[in-house]
């Protein structure tokens, strides 16, 4: 018979409650009741008996017990510790391939990230501003003069996705009292008229964007396509007539004019033309309100790399025309007038006709 070392039974008797809650746990309760029936019957005096098999097999070649009480108890300790250790084991070997497969993860992650890390990054797209789909326009009263009526109405058809807005002097105050009213003494200062009409632009342009465009303009065909990633558009009166290189108010395309216009909302370009009129003293000459204004922010535009764009050939001057309905600077007639739109009509390049009428 093998019994267990004398100094390893102290532990095992220390040890059997825990020792035990493993039994439970991992191996179900058939040696418990086994135990719990040998330990029953050595309280009721039955010691020295024989409860069981007289031979059992511990787990070792001599490891064979008597089956009294107190061998069967030893039988029970070395069969117990050994399925603690074959457990142990088992678990052992589960934690190292867990960290196996961790370590191969974090490996394989690491290796994916230095190699996307050699492959050239997608560059971010510059912000491209989405068209502002306004249109102002403006006149005394609300009430429009039946050719100012029929030549606003062919924006409707260019522009059919545009909110159309008509601007009356009255409007035209309360916008500035209403949004700017640091700037409401300069206003009431100006003429009325002309000079209040051309200063109310710069806050439409600065408060909401979109396109500005004079009653007397007949859109020929769509052009917010024109518009697409645009911060800034003017429309350039061409010919030879009104270029006047040497004269500083002016710039390389000519006399640029203030009858069309398309911004973003807060464009610095018409914040620094407003800033500059609230700081004039006294009167101010017609025209410095208006187009002379436009071309001196240009050219300080242009020192300071201000983004803008330059809408060629809006609007059109008549000279140098085919046509000679095209010839008559404002005094047109309805049948005239149709003529010299049919004439433009016929080129690709051309989208609104100003009459200046």
């Amino acid at each position: 018979m093998t019994d267990l070392p004398a100094p390893f039974l102290p532990f095992i008797n220390s040890a059997r409650p825990n020792l035990i809650s493993i039994l439970l746990v991992l191996d179900g309760k058939a040696e418990w009741e086994d135990w719990r029936a040998t330990k029953k019957g050595q309280q009721s005096g039955e010691a020295g008996k024989d409860v069981g098999i007289d031979r059992e097999y511990c787990g070792t070649p001599s490891a064979y017990c008597v089956g009294n009480n107190s061998t069967r108890m030893r039988c029970f300790h070395i069969r117990l510790i050994k399925r603690c250790l074959a457990q142990l084991v088992v678990v052992s070997l589960l934690a190292l391939l867990l960290l196996f497969i961790a370590r191969r993860s974090q490996a394989d992650e690491e290796q994916r990230v230095a190699t996307s890390a050699k492959k050239p990054q997608p560059q971010p797209q510059p912000r491209r501003p989405p068209v502002v789909a306004i249109l102002h326009q403006s006149w005394k009263t609300a009430h429009l003069p039946p050719l100012f009526a029929n030549l606003s109405a062919t924006f409707a058809d260019c522009l059919p996705s545009f909110r159309r807005i008509l601007w009356t002097d009255s409007d035209n105050r309360d916008l500035v009292a209403r949004h700017y009213p640091w700037f409401l003494a300069r206003y009431d200062s100006l003429a009325p008229g002309v000079q209040r009409a051309d200063v109310a632009r710069l806050f439409y342009m600065h408060r909401y964007g979109g396109v500005y465009c004079d009653l007397d303009c007949d859109c020929l065909r769509g052009f917010q396509h024109l518009l697409a990633n645009t911060s800034l558009a003017l429309g350039a009166m061409e010919g030879s007539l009104i270029h006047e290189r040497e004269n500083p108010a002016f710039v390389d395309e000519g006399q640029v004019e203030n009858s069309f216009m398309y911004s973003q909302p807060r464009h610095p370009f018409f914040w620094e033309l407003i800033l500059r009129l609230n700081a004039t003293q006294g009167d101010v000459p017609i025209m410095a309100s208006g187009t002379y204004l436009l071309m001196t922010g240009i050219r300080s535009a242009r020192r300071i790399g201000l983004d803008r764009t330059l809408f060629i050939g809006l609007p059109y001057l008549t000279e140098g025309r085919a046509s000679p309905d095209c010839q008559l600077f404002g005094q047109f007639t309805p049948q005239s007038r149709q003529l010299c739109r049919q004439a433009y009509l016929k080129s690709n390049a051309s989208y609104i006709v100003q009459y200046h009428t």
